[in-house]
């Protein structure tokens, strides 16, 4: 049996240390003799809470404390005196630093990596915005009229936890579906590149995006002028001469008299034609902004003008129709020129195969292609505007972003920033993917602070 420590301590209570310590080995010997091999476990443990009784009660001694401190100094005074365990005794305490500093350094990185394996996966199906598993709760147990039935991972509903304290006490998510906070859909006819949005927005966000030295991340300089653009000059421009299958190079500057372009890309007119059909068709700022485009466009397009047709063509000329026109230009000059008895003057056209090779190979050909683009301007001569004197500029400036509607008006009140938050981590990905309008809602947001602060002071 297997003494309590009450009983230990009141039966040597009372009496000398050493005594104490010759009675408990005697008891433990007599225990490891008559105990089996599954409590010698038990023995061992016995004996070693005996020890730590019989050590304390000689450190409480200040006469023992001292003179053991003292012999351990005189040991290691001795032990260091020699070369040999100095070197072993540095070598192990660097290696214990270092094993102390590795572990916790690969603890971490051990933690990162398991925070960052899941990303905002998890769809809240109330906001419908994208979250991490520690920001949201099942929803599987809460039946709210305000859910959208959306499952994200595992095939289960999730629930972020803002609009879960929101239905808890009975109100309104404010960026729910039921406060009117939608995005609309995206026909086939606004999927545009950057610079075919350019040339039907009826605002024009000039601003200076740069990619940094490191990370591939971008920054922007300066401040942001929202200058309205006339789309009706442009869109007339495009569907005068251009035939609907051609892609022409385009320039969009600030002024046509500026050699510096801010895009230059690839556009197609038909492309571009029947997103702004469709904007002035079924856009309400487009209606309200008074644009009109001509209806008898198609019927035009096929009418083209040989000018444009070269323009447009140029990479399709045959070369050797202009070859065999100039052989032929140059025997009929030869013929006129000649007479039946001149075999001197008589003169040969020249056979470009029979070159030597490596005369010409290197030599660069000169063309006028990449000097050939279509410059456009549709915010020249036009005055800024604030970005909070302009009610919907952002609406204005990124029309396959909102399709031309405005933001619906909420029956909770919503601040800007939490729509900026909500549209940047929404499901559907259109506003975290365009970079403009991520740094133009940030200026809008950092112009709102500093006119709030004014404000306040």
């Amino acid at each position: 049996m297997k003494p309590t420590q009450r009983e230990t301590t009141e039966h040597y209570k009372n009496e000398d240390p050493q005594a104490k310590c010759n009675i408990l080995k005697e008891r433990v010997k007599e225990m490891l003799n008559t105990c089996t091999k599954f409590d010698l476990t038990n023995c061992i443990k016995i004996e070693r809470h005996y020890n730590k009784i019989h050590m304390r009660s000689l450190r409480a001694q200040r006469l023992f404390n001292k003179r053991e401190k003292l012999l351990n100094q005189q040991r290691m005074q001795q032990l260091r005196n020699n070369t040999q365990y100095t070197q072993k005794e540095s070598i192990a305490r660097s290696a214990n630093l270092a094993s102390r500093h590795t572990s916790s350094f690969e603890l971490l990185q051990q933690q990162f990596w398991e925070t960052i394996s899941v990303g905002p996966e998890y769809i809240c199906c109330v906001c419908q915005q994208l979250w991490y598993r520690q920001s949201v709760v099942s929803a599987e147990s809460l039946k709210t009229e305000h859910n959208s039935n959306l499952s994200s991972l595992d095939s289960k509903q999730w629930i972020c936890r803002t609009c879960n304290q929101y239905v808890k006490s009975g109100r309104i998510p404010p960026l729910s579906k039921a406060n009117n906070t939608t995005m609309p859909n995206i026909p086939a006819d606004l999927h545009l590149h950057s610079l075919e949005e350019r040339l039907i927005a009826l605002r024009t966000p000039f601003m200076q995006i740069r990619e940094l030295l490191r990370g591939r991340q971008m920054s922007m300089k300066c401040n942001v002028v929202n200058v309205p653009a006339i789309v009706t000059n442009t869109v007339r421009m495009l569907h005068k001469r251009i035939d609907e299958s051609h892609t022409i190079p385009v320039k969009f500057k600030r002024k046509l008299s500026y050699n510096h372009s801010v895009m230059s890309q690839n556009v197609k007119p038909k492309k571009v034609l029947d997103a702004a059909n469709w904007l002035v068709t079924n856009s309400q700022l487009y209606k309200e902004e008074g644009v009109s485009i001509l209806q008898t466009w198609p019927q035009t397009l096929q009418t083209m003008d040989q000018e444009w047709k070269e323009f447009v063509d140029i990479r399709d000329i045959d070369t050797n129709s202009g070859a065999n026109e100039q052989q032929k230009n140059v025997l009929t000059d030869s013929q006129t020129e000649m007479e039946p008895d001149s075999d001197d003057e008589w003169t040969e056209v020249v056979n470009e195969d029979a070159q030597p090779s490596g005369s010409l190979d290197t030599m660069p050909e000169f063309t006028t292609e990449g000097s050939l683009a279509y410059c456009l301007a549709p915010s020249e001569g036009n005055h800024p505007l604030g970005l909070f004197q302009d009610k919907y500029s952002e609406e204005l400036a990124f029309p396959t972003l909102f399709c031309g509607q405005p933001r619906n008006e909420n029956n909770v009140k919503v601040h800007y920033s939490d729509i900026c938050k909500w549209e940047l981590r929404h499901k559907d990905r259109r506003f975290a993917k365009c970079v403009p309008n991520i740094f133009f809602k940030a200026k809008k947001l950092q112009i709102n602070q500093i006119q709030q602060k004014l404000h306040f002071a």
